[in-house]
């Protein structure tokens, strides 16, 4: 029984909360299976990233084409699928396998990390450490001096770490630093968990901490600096005190050229994907040209095709170059679109951008590999790159239409709002019952209305569920179960939106509806592309498009594998 009369105080709490007397939605969305799921995944960012990736992206938008035909779901499949590899983690496998080579393996720091440990290193007395005699102070000191100058954001504050809280990370990171060759690795993560949970327990901060030493600063998570403080100790400094400045400098190359491959080679794949996956379907299937009208690969649009290219004159050929032009210009105009947006959420156009002195140089710095899969920055470009490959490899206008819709509005809902509706729905319920769920780095309120939405998707920002549980703590919030419910339903709701809007929304309201739409006019106006193969100056009513064939997408399924053993026969005897 979820309420119990008998309790007076339950009872008192009740009529004081009128909102949430639902009690049955609290218990269901501040379950702690939910909770333990969405840490589970958090500390999984492989699995979380595909299988976010999978429930709102690939199943759902492959499903709604098949509704269209069978060849173009699986085209679908392999366009939302395949770009996994490069994006988000090719630029981590060859980052990680260049870096084994180099004889640093498991060193993510990027060299502006690295710089700023070296300037705590040198304040501790790092210079005068022997790695024959190591001097447990030495590097018990220079872990103090690292995060007693880190400030963590929680809420709107930023906390630092004094007292026995520094004290105590500093001693767990040395043990780390001088016994991990020792330790299993079961208990090295045990015990380094615990560490960056003891800092979050301190300061209410895991996702946004700045470190300052000397002239660098950096922005980083507790978990990634405390990576890299042990990481960069026991590899760098521990090794090679007084040649660590060198070692730093001939790593920055280093890094500088990994970046460089390893972002380059993901570009490369992830822009000729889709070109790939046309390429295999007119191998395989035989059907050229854009796939996503009903009668693709129909016998019928095929045989209408035929008759169409003995039909073909001088004026049909210059009216095909004419439309050539006219789809090439469109898809540059495309291109640049998402160039120029995708420069502009990297910051390129900003004060600190491109047109700064130095700004080139300091945008590929902030390329460089820090974690062992793609931060933001990498993902942004990558990702922006594979939609410039699908415009690019769009077979016809109507085809280039769809994917600027659904391409615009991916990259737009993804890496630019930022999960706008978790983030609405988790700062409206602090403001409605004061849990602690969102941090707010800068201003939001402007005169101007449009600032003040672009200061609220820049500076606020949901709370990860350790940072959640120790502003609990620390506040001493008396509600935890409803602070539970509420952080849950809002990445319930961010993904919910994402699957409805981005996954089925866009294809199955919007790109369906430009898909028929298109047809429906070619066949008015008499110049049908049957298939995407030819155009067809005969005039065919949509609804006879299909007519005599097979409808059910069982029977289209079967159709293409049919199709496709055929080939491997036609090729195994060639």
């Amino acid at each position: 029984m979820i309420i119990n009369n008998a309790n007076t105080s339950l009872n008192r709490d009740r009529k004081t909360n009128p909102s949430f007397k639902g009690n049955l939605l609290v218990d269901a969305f501040g379950s702690n299976h939910i909770t333990k799921g969405f840490e589970w995944l958090k500390k999984r960012p492989v699995i979380e990233i595909a299988g976010i990736d999978a429930v709102t992206m690939i199943i759902p938008r492959t499903l709604v084409d098949l509704g269209q035909n069978a060849i173009y779901a699986c085209e679908t499949f392999a366009r939302e699928f395949i770009p996994m590899l490069p994006n988000p983690f090719m630029p981590g496998l060859v980052g990680n396998f260049m870096r084994k080579m180099k004889g640093y393996e498991g060193l993510y720091a990027n060299s502006s990390t690295m710089r700023v440990l070296h300037e705590g290193w040198k304040k501790a007395g790092g210079e005068a450490f022997d790695p024959n005699n190591p001097s447990r102070k030495i590097i018990e000191n220079y872990v103090k001096t690292v995060f007693a100058n880190t400030e963590g954001l929680a809420g709107k504050k930023n906390n630092a770490i004094t007292g026995k809280a520094l004290d105590d990370i500093s001693k767990r990171l040395t043990d780390l630093i001088l016994n991990r060759k020792n330790m299993p690795k079961a208990d090295y993560k045990k015990a380094f968990d615990n560490a960056v949970e003891g800092y979050t327990k301190a300061t209410g901060a895991a996702s946004s901490v700045d470190l300052k030493l000397g002239k660098e600063v950096i922005s980083t998570s507790s978990e990634r600096l405390a990576r890299d403080t042990v990481d960069v100790a026991e590899q760098i400094f521990t090794k090679a005190p007084k040649k660590a400045g060198s070692v730093i400098d001939d790593l920055e190359k280093f890094a500088q050229k990994t970046t460089a491959i390893a972002v380059g080679s993901s570009i490369a794949l992830g822009a000729s994907v889709q070109k790939m996956i046309t390429m295999v379907t007119e191998k395989v299937t035989g059907v050229e040209g854009f796939t996503g009208y009903k009668d693709a690969g129909t016998d019928e649009a095929k045989k209408a095709a035929a008759r169409n290219r003995e039909e073909q004159n001088i004026e049909s050929k210059e009216e095909e170059i004419k439309e050539q032009k006219d789809l090439a210009t469109k898809k540059a105009l495309a291109i640049a679109g998402m160039g120029a947006l995708m420069l502009a959420t990297m910051g390129a156009f900003s004060k600190k951008g491109l047109l700064k002195k130095d700004g080139l140089k300091q945008f590929a710095k902030n390329l460089e590999l820090k974690d062992p899969w793609a931060h933001m920055d990498i993902i942004k470009l990558v990702y922006g790159s594979i939609l410039m490959g699908r415009f690019v490899a769009a077979r016809d206008e109507t085809e280039l239409k769809t994917s600027v819709v659904r391409d615009y509005a991916g990259f737009l809902n993804w890496l630019v709002l930022g999960g706008v509706v978790a983030k609405g729905i988790a700062h409206t319920s602090e403001k409605l019952t004061g849990a602690k769920l969102v941090n707010i780095s800068g201003p939001i309120k402007d005169k101007n209305i449009f600032k003040t939405a672009k200061n609220w998707l820049e500076n606020v920002s949901v709370k990860s569920i350790s940072e959640r549980k120790a502003m609990e703590s620390l506040s001493k919030f008396p509600k935890p179960k409803l602070s539970a419910a509420l952080h849950n339903g809002a990445m319930i709701g961010g993904l919910a939106y994402a699957l409805f809007a981005i996954g089925y929304g866009v294809p199955k309201l919007i790109n369906k509806f430009i898909i028929d739409k298109s047809r429906e006019k070619q066949i008015e106006s008499g110049h049908v592309y049957a298939a995407g193969l030819d155009s067809l100056n005969k005039t065919i009513p949509f609804s006879q498009l299909t007519s005599g064939q097979k409808t059910k997408n069982e029977d289209n399924l079967e159709h293409l594998f049919d199709r496709f053993e055929e080939k491997i026969i036609s090729y195994s005897h060639s």
